[in-house]
């Protein structure tokens, strides 16, 4: 058991998902989060632009770091 603590303990996790509409895909995108042990999660969106807030992407224990 200890053997197998020691190989999770090293898994790093890489997700991304090219998503167009994410304001009524948020409830999804968190079940991914929450499923799998991700570390990194990306995003594309084309429709996303200045003018919607980062509230509509908040999801909880997650930092959103935009680039637009």
């Amino acid at each position: 058991m200890a053997n197998q603590r020691q190989i999770l303990s090293n898994h790093f996790s890489i997700a991304h998902l090219n998503v167009k509409g994410i304001a009524n895909k948020v409830d999804h995108i968190d079940r991914i989060l929450h499923t799998y042990d991700l570390n990194i999660f990306g995003l594309s969106e084309t429709f996303l632009d200045q003018w919607k807030p980062d509230r509509i992407l908040s999801i909880p224990c997650y930092n959103v770091d935009r680039i637009e």
